[in-house]
């Protein structure tokens, strides 16, 4: 939060603390930024996706993978970890439509294994599915 304060104060010449900002990330401001990231990574590979589409043996390319990373620790209780407040982002993409399938925020100490198993439910038939082991 301090970081993206200090580059606020830089680009934006706007003065705001991290808890001011923090007060700000509530449902409408995550579903506003989840919908300018999914925005800018479907502009980011389009041209490729079109390239993939045309040669593709699969219905769908799926790709998950996640995050994660500490947090204050006055956010003891909310999400935890390991070794303290931790958050995770869990985030699968369909790659030759180019959208999002899939984003969750979860405790860090949420296996990616587990999380992968969830969707299982959801995988069709011509579906090439692509995610790490999670550390194993």
């Amino acid at each position: 939060m301090v970081q993206l304060c200090s580059a606020l104060a830089l680009k934006q010449n706007t003065s705001l603390s991290a808890e001011g900002l923090n007060q700000r990330f509530h449902e409408k401001a995550v579903s506003f930024l989840k919908a300018v990231f999914e925005k800018l990574l479907i502009h980011q590979t389009q041209e490729a996706r079109h390239v993939c589409q045309r040669h593709s043996l699969f219905r769908r390319i799926r790709i998950l993978d996640s995050t994660s990373f500490q947090l204050p620790p006055e956010i003891q209780g909310i999400y935890e970890g390991c070794a303290g407040p931790r958050v995770k982002i869990q985030l699968e993409y369909e790659w030759l439509e180019g959208k999002v399938l899939h984003v969750d925020v979860e405790d860090a100490r949420h296996h990616d294994a587990a999380y992968g198993a969830s969707l299982r439910s959801t995988i069709q038939e011509g579906d090439l599915c692509l995610k790490d082991l999670g550390g194993r």
